[in-house]
């Protein structure tokens, strides 16, 4: 199964985000999530039901997520919506591992002694 987010906008700190929900090819919906809320996720039309029905069944069949809190490792069943979060926050960190920091910028330096 192919599940895609495009049209991918988020925080900076992924506390909100939305994205066209893409499955097999074929648009099934969009998503949004707010940190403290749960993910909404809206079908358009009936193929986009059936997709994300798909989509759901297929992510509940895969394994746990391992998540690992400071001295001890978490199972988190794996659902469509643990699922989405999962590669959002995969791209987020794949994103900042390729972006060079900023340079800093250069303040020009006062020379000491008579200004002419």
């Amino acid at each position: 199964m192919n599940i895609e987010l495009k049209n991918l906008h988020t925080e900076k700190d992924l506390s909100f985000f939305d994205a066209d929900l893409w499955i097999n090819g074929k648009e099934a919906g969009y998503v949004t999530y707010k940190q403290g809320a749960s993910m909404a996720i809206k079908e358009t039309g009936t193929k986009g039901r059936d997709l994300i029905d798909e989509a759901k069944d297929y992510c509940e069949k895969l394994p746990p997520l391992q998540v690992k809190d400071k001295s001890k490792t978490i199972m988190v069943e794996m659902n469509l919506e643990m699922f989405l979060l999962k590669m959002v926050i995969g791209e987020h960190v794949q994103k900042q591992q390729h972006t060079k920091p900023e340079e800093k910028i250069k303040q020009p330096t006062k020379k000491k002694g008579r200004s002419r």
